[in-house]
């Protein structure tokens, strides 16, 4: 072989590329990155169908009760907005301080609503429920009425006031990524070994 040939064929394998990552590693990154995306996409709009009512005068409850299943369950967040009793109708659903159960703040469906004067008289049932409740407010109180719910999003705000919430949503991610690094780490340490030996 010529010299001028030899060169040429060192001077074309030292412009060789480095081998690309290895493909567990790339898929490993993929679904990383993906599941980040996805939980921070999540999280998000959550946080924007809970904050932007609050414009509106509006505020989330948990319900912590079947009484109104099937329609709304056990662990969901129900959007609440303050409106003058004048405003609701038979079928709405309003969240109200039962004086019967000593203020106990409860979201049931409106039966029928009657106006004496500066008062207004409410019957209103939980769906699952076989008796009813009968409360009065002042024609410029304020009583109020679902506009929206979130479906067991309060089972997650329960869970995440806890020490395994706690755990679950802030260190395991951390750990997912120290993992993630470590292993990109490794990979990068393995390929350069490989290219030393040649």
């Amino acid at each position: 072989m010529t010299g001028w040939a030899y060169a040429l064929r060192r001077g074309e394998a030292a412009a060789a590329p480095a081998p690309a990552p290895r493909r567990s590693l790339v898929l490993a990154r993929g679904l990383g990155s993906f599941l980040a995306w996805t939980v921070a996409g999540l999280v998000a709009g959550i946080a924007l169908s809970m904050l932007v009512p609050l414009a509106f005068h509006a505020r989330p409850l948990t319900v912590m009760s079947g009484s109104m299943e099937p329609t709304i369950h056990t662990g969901d967040v129900v959007m609440s907005r303050q409106v003058p009793p004048a405003q609701l109708q038979r079928g709405d659903i309003v969240s109200f301080r039962d004086p019967e159960r000593g203020g106990l703040l409860v979201t049931h469906r409106v039966r029928t609503i009657t106006r004496k004067g500066d008062k207004f008289t409410f019957i209103t049932k939980g769906d699952a429920n076989n008796s009813s409740e009968r409360w009065r407010v002042a024609a410029t109180d304020r009583v109020g009425h679902t506009m929206y719910r979130i479906p067991a999003i309060g089972r997650v705000l329960a869970f995440s006031h806890t020490r395994q919430g706690i755990l679950m949503l802030v260190l395991l991610p951390l750990l997912v990524l120290a993992g993630l690094e470590i292993v990109s780490i490794w990979r990068s340490d393995d390929d350069e070994e490989e290219q030393a030996g040649k």
